[in-house]
């Protein structure tokens, strides 16, 4: 039920990995076998016969759980203070992507079935929304471990506009896909809702609840922000050129499903007009096919989409080490925030 140390991942995940996945099968007990099994399945303790996993499970990497205890630890040494936060924060993305997979038609993620291809939509939907409803109920556990009542509000408070932020990004992007007229700040806006308002929040929380000290809080919370804009556009690349038994998930979904991620927006603001027409032309068709693909594959490798999404990663990667670099924080904590850029600049999954 547990997973181990990963090697290949940086020292900030790993150390909070395993009480983070222990904090989550903890977080499923008080309930029915009918909400706790797809909980389980989902979090990737369980098969998809609600049986409890004996060897490694096929969990994500719980990147927004450790950095809330990343940033409460780089200001506070007794981390687990903050656990009920950090669950909080990893039930409130696991509903994101339970949603997200029914919205999208995802198939496929971390290498197993998506939940609603197993109990279907609607049941898939409850388990989602009880999971949002649960995020919430946690946090109140933050007052056994000592935090203030204010802090706790303030932390309620940070999550609702936070989930509210996801919801208006996915509804931005669910847009995206039935349009053509999307500029990169547009899709920028997109992103910081979708995916960086949670990475951000995630840190904000942290730090928060670690000290008083608002630049401090101010600079955890831009670095989230420059983070989770490297992760998203790294997904960018990964969801047309990633490798799908490395990444999880099904390769070139992203062209087919007509998404407007970065590349495909550098590629219509930049290519040659007889390009962008092309490109306009097939994203204006109803359903793409694999020669839809093939041509628009040709048009991103001449117009080097690839190459200058990855030099926009490594512009918002140093402004996200300009934010850790204001903070004052010990070496070792200095040194794991940037050793995370580094892995989210070039990871593979």
């Amino acid at each position: 039920m547990v997973k181990g140390t990963n090697s290949h991942l940086p020292a900030l995940l790993n150390r909070y990995n395993q009480r983070i996945q222990q904090e989550l099968f903890l977080s499923t007990q008080k309930h029915s076998r009918e909400l706790r099994g797809p909980f389980l399945y989902h979090i990737g303790s369980a098969d998809q016969n609600w049986n409890l996993l004996n060897g490694p499970n096929h969990s994500g990497k719980a990147l927004r759980s450790a950095l809330c205890l990343y940033a409460f630890h780089a200001l506070n040494n007794c981390w687990e203070k903050a656990l009920p936060a950090a669950i909080a924060i990893e039930l409130l993305h696991n509903f994101s992507l339970i949603h997200d997979d029914i919205q999208d038609h995802d198939t496929e993620r971390r290498h197993r079935r998506t939940l609603w291809t197993i109990t279907g939509q609607p049941k898939a939907l409850l388990i989602g929304s009880a999971m949002h409803s649960i995020a919430y109920l946690n946090l109140l556990y933050l007052k056994d471990r000592g935090i203030t009542e204010e802090k706790v509000i303030m932390t309620s408070q940070l999550l609702f506009k936070t989930s509210l932020d996801m919801i208006k990004g996915q509804v931005l992007d669910l847009q995206f896909e039935q349009s053509v007229q999307i500029d990169r700040c547009r899709y920028l806006e997109m992103i910081d809702f979708k995916t960086s308002s949670l990475i951000s929040c995630s840190l904000t929380v942290g730090a928060l609840l670690g000290t008083d000290r608002k630049p401090i809080i101010k600079a955890f919370s831009q670095y989230g922000l420059h983070l989770g804009r490297v992760f998203q556009l790294r997904d960018d690349i990964l969801g047309i050129w990633g490798q799908s038994s490395v990444t999880g998930k099904s390769v070139s979904n992203d062209i087919l499903r007509k998404k407007k991620s970065f590349p495909i927006i550098y590629a219509i603001e930049e290519c040659t007009p007889e390009d962008r027409r092309v490109l306009l032309r097939i994203y204006n068709k109803e359903t793409l096919g694999q020669p839809d693909l093939d041509i628009v594959m040709e048009i991103l490798e001449r117009n080097r989409s690839k190459n200058k999404t990855e030099e926009f990663i490594k512009l918002e990667a140093r402004s996200a080490i300009e934010q850790l670099n204001l903070m004052r924080i010990d070496d070792w904590a200095l040194k794991e925030g940037k050793d995370l850029v580094e892995f989210l600049v070039s990871r593979e999954y």
